[in-house]
């Protein structure tokens, strides 16, 4: 996995985008497509968390919110 060789996709930068890819397509109706991104973003924040906590916590917001969308994984978003 990407967490273990190339340490470039875990740059905070790049969390950021992938945050915003995440928004943008949330925001076309692309659930999963959000899920996705969002999940990623999660990740590669929680690296990053003790420096920039705001940052995480944006993250695990706007991922509960993709997650009261879908039927059924409601209660995954809590």
């Amino acid at each position: 996995m990407w967490l273990q060789g190339d340490k470039s996709r875990a740059l905070d930068f790049n969390g950021i985008i992938v945050y915003q890819l995440g928004c943008c397509a949330m925001m076309q109706g692309g659930i999963d497509a959000a899920l996705k991104h969002l999940q990623e973003a999660k990740v590669i924040s929680s690296i990053h968390k003790d420096t920039h906590p705001a940052k995480y916590a944006r993250c695990l917001l706007k991922l509960s919110k993709a997650l009261r969308q879908v039927p059924g994984r409601e209660a995954e978003a809590d």
